[in-house]
């Protein structure tokens, strides 16, 4: 999924793709620590999936982009700023 910005670049296209991005790595953060802390990350995962458009961690990863490294590798830091 690499995106060369161009005169044709289409901003709400981007900006779904990378949010879908985002919605599977949260998913998987939140599933990953089963047990004790679980009602913790339900009411994380609540306040977090209601529909948001997750700007900050979509600017998170423009921005890597913008430097040519792939948004993969700042996806943490995406999801970080995302939970804060």
């Amino acid at each position: 999924m690499n995106f060369h910005f161009t005169d044709d670049f289409n901003v709400e296209e981007y900006l779904r793709q990378r949010s879908v991005l985002i919605d599977q790595a949260l998913e998987t953060y939140f599933t990953r620590y089963p047990g004790a802390q679980h009602t913790i990350f339900r009411a994380m995962h609540y306040g977090v999936f209601p529909g948001g458009k997750h700007i900050r961690p979509i600017l998170t990863l423009a921005t890597v982009e913008l430097f040519g490294a792939p948004p993969h590798r700042a996806m943490p830091f995406g999801c970080a700023v995302e939970l804060i």
